[in-house]
């Protein structure tokens, strides 16, 4: 048995004696922890009103979608490449960070 001094770690070897980070540790995240992440949503209004609201409208939910997961991409890649200066690892992170977003908030049906 672990001392509460001595981290816990699991099967890799990682620290997770503190998992998942406490809110106070976390960094604030803009698409996350503001009324901006309701934007990546609006594709989700669009389609449960599809037939009572204009075509144009509609359309726009996605571009709305769309812009929002954008902007997540760009905002995480370039914070790790901030962090870290290493411009693979900051594309990395924006590829992960667009695959996700682009499935989950603007193709997901």
């Amino acid at each position: 048995m672990s001392s509460p001094s001595t981290p816990q770690e699991d099967q890799l070897g990682a620290d997770i004696s503190e998992f998942p980070p406490s809110s106070d540790e976390r960094e604030y995240d803009v698409y996350k922890d503001s009324l901006l992440r309701f934007a990546g949503y609006a594709n989700e209004l669009g389609e449960a009103f599809k037939v009572f609201i204009p075509r144009s409208i509609y359309f726009g939910t996605y571009g709305i979608a769309a812009a929002y997961a954008l902007g997540d991409t760009v905002s995480k890649g370039h914070g790790v490449y901030t962090k870290t200066g290493d411009v693979q690892k900051g594309l990395q992170q924006g590829l992960e960070t667009g695959l996700w977003q682009g499935k989950y908030t603007v193709l997901e049906r």
